[in-house]
């Protein structure tokens, strides 16, 4: 996410807006990516997926939909307690 999203994320009342670790890294998707190179793209799904876990955060905002759809079989598949992720446009 860019800035752009950031301050409207940090905008709505009531929300605490947590940054992740590494943002910025891809969350494994990446279209054919995913399906040419499954075990990279694996690892970085867990790394991501450790990421939101250590952050606490009960729902994740993306951008894009291919991220949204990754990560949330990332936390289906993978973590115990329940945590989503929702577009942007979808949330605020």
């Amino acid at each position: 996410m860019d800035r752009q999203p950031r301050l409207l994320l940090a905008a709505v009342q009531g929300a605490e807006f947590v940054e992740l670790p590494y943002t910025d890294e891809c969350c494994g998707f990446g279209g054919v990516f995913s399906v040419e190179h499954p075990e990279i793209s694996t690892a970085m799904l867990a790394r991501k997926i450790a990421n939101i876990e250590a952050s606490g955060a009960g729902l994740v905002v993306a951008c894009d939909t291919g991220c949204i759809t990754n990560i949330n079989g990332g936390l289906h598949r993978q973590v115990k307690r329940r945590a989503s992720s929702i577009s942007l446009s979808s949330w605020i």
